[in-house]
């Protein structure tokens, strides 16, 4: 990804109420490991994914900082910090992380991940890069298989959507550091809180663009999730 630096921000500030399990979902085990390492693995797989930015809620702190890193490959560097309330905060704390580290943000690519998506390929990382450098923002996105419908409040069905122009996004989302920072303060005065950092990113005025997504990239918010994601590393 030359002449482009490369960071990792992984977002690991869910409570897991609909896990309904003791254990913040991020950091349940995951074949005798915590969810979060294996996503932080994945990443340590592919030569630019290696320096990551983990926002955690602030009483994990000193539990992340103390277990995760001897967990990972030794060539990666982790910079743990705290989140904020919500998602779009832990963020943008993440990126003015970045910042502080990085030689120049027009030249740095960001790549922001779901701690609870442990199953990131390289392949799907590398094309978000590759989006990114070329675009300014990338993300990745599956088709949808299903018929789509618009309900309306009392349930009843209002029209069938094409469902050739819908998709389901993914992330890792890669993002120039310039561009992902300005749309972030662009939202801050205005107030927006968009239901991911592309949504951000559009509002902004930026085009974001879509390279393909992984079936097994799943997202682990529920029991039967984390019973798939047993299976899938099994496999």
């Amino acid at each position: 990804m030359e002449p482009f630096e490369v960071f990792v921000i992984v977002v690991a500030g869910g409570s897991g109420l609909r896990m309904q399990a003791p254990v913040k979902k991020q950091y349940l085990p995951l074949k005798g490991k915590p969810v979060l390492h294996h996503t932080l693995q994945a990443f340590g797989r592919v030569e630019e994914g290696r320096r990551i930015v983990l926002a955690v809620p602030g009483e994990d702190l000193e539990y992340c900082r103390n277990t995760l890193p001897p967990l990972l490959d030794t060539r990666c560097e982790l910079f743990v910090i705290s989140g904020g309330e919500k998602r779009l905060q832990s963020v943008a704390n993440a990126l003015a992380e970045v910042k502080r580290h990085c030689r120049d943000s027009s030249g740095t690519i960001v790549l922001i991940h779901d701690g609870v998506r442990p199953f990131v390929e390289p392949g799907l990382i590398r094309r978000c890069l590759r989006g990114a450098v070329r675009k300014g923002a990338c993300v990745p996105a599956l088709s949808s298989v299903d018929t789509l419908k618009e309900v309306d409040e009392k349930g009843t069905v209002v029209r069938t959507v094409d469902r050739k122009r819908i998709f389901r996004i993914q992330t890792p989302q890669a993002f120039r550091l310039d561009l992902i920072m300005k749309a972030f303060d662009i939202a801050a005065e205005d107030g927006f809180e968009g239901t991911d950092d592309a949504s951000v990113a559009e509002y902004a005025g930026y085009g974001v663009h879509v390279t393909e997504g992984s079936g097994r990239n799943i997202k682990i918010t529920t029991g039967e999730d984390m019973a798939l994601a047993e299976f899938l590393l099994s496999h």
